[in-house]
């Protein structure tokens, strides 16, 4: 598919104006923070020791719809200075730093590529000046082993993975009082999934989107 052909197809699902904004910040954001977060090839070992390989792409998600659904979040209920904010397949730290630019007090990363946790501390440290007020790491593991901190509040998930590991994930997080991490966690969880292709994962737990943002992410909270 041809740039003029995506630029059209943008504009008809997203209008003139958004599209405008999307090219803008998608072509602006690395020469304004020195960064480096162009898609890339990432090379996954699946968790079950399978000696098979998968190789997939890392997109970083277009600044626009992130801060849209940050923005929401705060209209919701979510005090954004006091809460901590986790990017599932975080590849090049480019939502951890949109997250920390937004005034997050912790933001933490889960990538199972080496070399793009590598990129991700790079591009978060060349920018800790500007995100001197909030702590951060960047996790090299799979999702689906990761022990999810206490009192998290925020989850992001860019289409990150299949219905497998997107159950094994939601079963984590929905875990009853008692059990697991959450059992420390006391404030409402807001899951952010942008490019929701496997919305379907999240009705069979039970849980029903707040709301929907441009069109191209969904918004849940579990209580």
């Amino acid at each position: 598919m041809g740039k003029v052909e995506l630029l059209i197809r943008s504009i008809e699902k997203r209008g003139l104006i958004n599209t405008l904004r999307y090219v803008i910040h998608e072509f602006t954001f690395d020469w304004a923070n020195n960064t480096n977060t162009k898609p890339a090839l990432a090379n996954y070992k699946p968790a079950n020791d399978s000696p098979e390989t998968f190789v997939g792409p890392y997109l970083g998600a277009n600044p626009t719809i992130v801060n849209q659904c940050i923005a929401k979040c705060s209209q919701l209920g979510l005090e954004i200075s006091n809460a901590s904010f986790l990017d599932l397949g975080a590849g090049k730290g480019r939502v951890m730093l949109l997250a920390a630019f937004s005034g997050f007090k912790k933001v933490i990363g889960v990538e199972l590529d080496a070399n793009l946790c590598l990129a991700a501390r790079r591009n978060l440290e060349i920018n800790k000046d500007k995100i001197k007020c909030c702590k951060y790491e960047v996790c090299n593991e799979d999702a689906a082993n990761y022990d999810f901190p206490e009192n998290l509040n925020v989850v992001f998930m860019y289409n990150a993975f299949g219905t497998q590991l997107m159950r094994e994930v939601l079963k984590k997080l929905t875990a009853k009082p008692n059990s697991h991490a959450q059992s420390l966690r006391h404030e409402p969880l807001y899951i952010i999934y942008l490019n929701p292709i496997y919305a379907k994962v999240f009705v069979e737990f039970g849980l029903t989107p707040l709301c929907n943002v441009m069109h191209e992410a969904l918004i849940y909270r579990i209580d």
